[in-house]
């Protein structure tokens, strides 16, 4: 397999997709590092939501 990739990253073509990669991953990156800080309040909001519905559901079972 190691060979194939070898192989792809010689051809001229192989250097494009090579480069798109590199672009993608350099992308998921800044994405990945953008979206780590927001991730405790999305976690916090979304436990926020289960907890309200949580409670509308045990108060309509009480009713």
């Amino acid at each position: 397999m190691w060979q194939k990739v070898k192989n792809i990253l010689r051809k001229t073509k192989g250097q494009g997709m090579a480069e798109y990669a590199l672009i993608l991953v350099m992308v998921a990156v800044v994405v990945y590092a953008a979206l780590g800080p927001l991730g405790d309040s999305i976690k916090s909001g979304g436990e926020t939501v289960g907890q309200v519905i949580e409670t509308k559901i045990n108060e309509l079972q009480s009713q």
